[in-house]
């Protein structure tokens, strides 16, 4: 049984069914993930990691990739990210003056949770809700490490740096953002902080990921 009945009666109608949606993919992708690891064993877990070792040798080598620059939606290596995760999928923002880049990770799911999560107009569903509050800097070195797998349009660069500085903030965004970002949290009980703090204790050793080139 899954249930949204804990939805904020002063959401609007808009964000009540959104709120409904998000809560509904959110409680059955943990059922699903609990249900991996009761059935997962030794076995199959070494399996995984031999069939991820042997494809590491069948993909491009970085070298042969664009360069890293702003606009672009990169796929980082699985060297960096955890055994047990989801393709890591990251939108390049801006770089910085000491030369990192300002990357945003994508949601897992298909709508946005919070105020500081975007729908995308057009992008496929690995691709589709942008995590502005999970923006992080990296370093070019790790950003190397990753394959460019599309761009953000001019509009969609714009829209996720509004929603990026808007953070900490009241501000309220034109409707044409507004209609797209997902609805504000007012319980500390609520359960997209569980989400919040997953996906951010996972970034959080993605992108602590030593730089190779100050070794």
């Amino acid at each position: 049984m899954f249930f949204t009945s804990n939805v904020p009666a002063k959401l609007s109608a808009q964000q009540q069914a959104r709120l409904k949606d998000w809560l509904y993919q959110w409680q059955l992708d943990r059922r699903l993930r609990r249900q991996v690891e009761q059935d997962a064993s030794p076995v199959g877990q070494e399996q995984h990691l031999a069939h991820k070792q042997a494809f590491a040798g069948l993909i491009t080598q970085f070298s042969k990739e664009p360069q890293p620059a702003v606009g672009q939606i990169r796929l980082l290596a699985p060297s960096l990210v955890p055994a047990d995760s989801s393709p890591a999928f990251v939108a390049v923002l801006r770089q910085t003056a000491t030369g990192e880049y300002l990357v945003a990770p994508f949601s897992r799911f298909q709508t946005p949770a919070v105020p500081q999560e975007i729908l995308l107009r057009k992008s496929p569903p690995a691709m589709t809700v942008l995590c502005l509050w999970n923006a992080r800097p990296v370093s070019s070195f790790v950003l190397s490490q990753s394959w460019l797998a599309s761009e953000l349009s001019t509009d969609e660069l714009a829209d996720a740096i509004t929603v990026c500085r808007s953070m900490g903030s009241q501000e309220y965004f034109p409707k044409e953002i507004a209609d797209r970002v997902g609805p504000p949290v007012y319980d500390l009980a609520d359960e997209r902080f569980d989400y919040m703090d997953a996906a951010g204790e996972l970034w959080s050793e993605i992108t602590s990921f030593p730089d190779k080139e100050t070794e």
